[in-house]
């Protein structure tokens, strides 16, 4: 059985997996914000990467540049809001690092880099399907046990995910449990770039034997144009992002885990404004 995939023809395995979680929505999807006043910005490079990433993929169609588009978005998104503030609340490493690190481990198994069992996923030309993949690491005093299941598929011009990963995390002092679910889709052709990701995260985190629970949801919609005479790659169009605490930690101050949005629309190669939350 291969492990890569060689995409001929668009396959989307299931409703949740052309984007959004089917058990019942993702909370930042569905939230509308109110924006303050568009500010002029540099263009975000991040973005820009997102779509660099899947131009690569519509170029050279296989599951490594599948895997890089998906996770350049989720860099984008992450970037243009800000790490969530786990650190702040005095927690154990922050979760993004190590939700970004399971993630591209699991993924990897599409790229036909990974160790996974043979019998927890199955691999075709356009998709592999993950059924109790697992697989635990051990390094620096830390151990990591990571299961996932879901699917990524791919077409001529289109990635789309839709997967689960729970994760438990301990070290001498700290331990963390956590459920982390994305689906999207990004579609790219010879002038415009589309993409939508959903992301949710709970967690439950022991530290110096005190246990604190959050949840968090995230989503990122990009629609943009691009051209190979701009430098910057994107030439208009716009990206929002948004995050949604879904469960604040009760011994923390509230003011740490405020929701929050942003909007980035292109005025023009290298040109933008950016409006930030305001409720």
């Amino acid at each position: 059985m291969t492990k890569r995939m060689a995409i001929p023809a668009i396959l989307c395995l299931a409703a949740a997996s052309c984007g959004g979680n089917s058990d019942g929505g993702n909370a930042a999807a569905s939230k509308s914000f109110d924006y303050g006043p568009s500010q002029a910005t540099e263009a975000p490079e991040g973005a820009a990467d997102a779509v660099s990433s899947a131009i690569t993929f519509k170029s050279d169609v296989s599951s490594d540049t599948a895997v890089s588009a998906q996770s350049a978005l989720f860099s984008a998104a992450e970037t243009a809001l800000g790490a969530a503030p786990i650190a702040g609340a005095a927690m154990p490493p922050q979760l993004s690092p190590l939700v970004r690190s399971a993630r591209s481990r699991a993924l990897a198994t599409a790229a036909g880099s990974s160790t996974l069992p043979s019998d927890c996923y199955t691999a075709t030309t356009s998709s592999v399907t993950f059924s109790g993949c697992k697989f635990t690491d051990a390094s620096d005093g830390t151990t990591a046990s990571v299961t996932l299941d879901g699917s990524v598929s791919t077409s001529s011009d289109t990635v789309t995910w839709s997967y689960t990963m729970t994760m438990e995390f301990s070290d001498a002092s700290n331990s963390i449990a956590a459920t982390y679910k994305d689906s999207g889709n990004f579609t790219v052709t010879a002038t415009t770039a589309k993409a939508h990701d959903e992301a949710d995260v709970t967690v439950k985190l022991t530290a110096s034997g005190k246990t604190s629970t959050f949840g968090m949801a995230q989503a990122a919609d990009l629609d943009v144009t691009y051209g190979a005479d701009c430098s910057s790659t994107i030439t208009g169009g716009s990206f929002e992002v948004k995050r949604v605490w879904t469960q604040k930690p009760s011994d923390v101050s509230a003011d740490l885990f405020k929701d929050k949005a942003v909007k980035i629309n292109w005025t023009g190669c290298g040109s933008a404004t950016v409006q930030l939350s305001v409720s």
